[in-house]
């Protein structure tokens, strides 16, 4: 009887263990929290910036956002029409209350207040344990894949940007960013798609 009992018990964890592994996944886009984005959070509240969609965010297990502006109270406005920046303490509120857990940093506003702004966003970002993907130190850095382990499951991001800075089309130089490059981009993902269960 006892012998019995372990065979099944052997038998129901290998069946589990045997069955295929999901998570959840949310991808919003543009998460622009500057500007008059400012005004809306001082009127709504973080929590009610997410209202219409805040079910189906508390019900996912991975959130993930493009943040399309830097977080940072350093730096200076590069050259260009449209230059964003998010307040440190609100970002945090409203990225908190949504639940987000991993922003692209692959963009034409992640450099809007130069290097510092940017280095600030990404230290901002991972005290608050929010991974970045699609920049960093360099652009070998920049381009690696981030990981996040989720129900069992290594789920793996990366952002690239193919904005271009020129005089005509300002906008951030590629120093700190990833850059896609078609000719190299079968390779990297590839590499990425080695390291992970999924990727992103």
């Amino acid at each position: 009887m006892s012998v019995g009992w372990w065979a099944g018990l052997v038998g129901l964890v290998a069946t589990l263990s045997a069955q295929p592994r999901t998570c959840t996944l949310v991808a919003l886009g543009d998460v622009q929290l500057g500007r008059g984005t400012s005004r809306a959070i001082a009127r709504h509240g973080a929590v009610g910036m997410w209202a219409g969609i805040d079910d189906l965010l508390a019900d996912a297990d991975l959130r993930v956002a493009n943040l399309e502006c830097p977080v940072t109270c350093v730096g200076r406005p590069v050259d260009k029409k449209y230059c964003f920046r998010a307040d440190p303490s609100r970002a945090k509120a409203v990225l908190r209350a949504g639940g987000i857990d991993v922003v692209s940093l692959a963009n034409n506003h992640t450099q809007d207040w130069g290097p510092r702004g940017l280095a600030e966003t990404r230290r901002w970002l991972n005290a608050w344990g929010i991974t970045t993907a699609g920049a960093g130190q360099g652009e070998v850095a920049a381009a690696g894949v981030r990981v996040r382990v989720v129900r069992g499951l290594r789920v793996g991001f990366v952002g690239y940007s193919e904005w271009v800075m020129q005089p005509a089309q300002p906008g951030p130089a590629h120093a700190h960013l990833a850059r896609l490059n078609e000719a190299t981009l079968a390779a990297e993902i590839a590499a990425a798609k080695a390291r992970v269960d999924c990727l992103v």
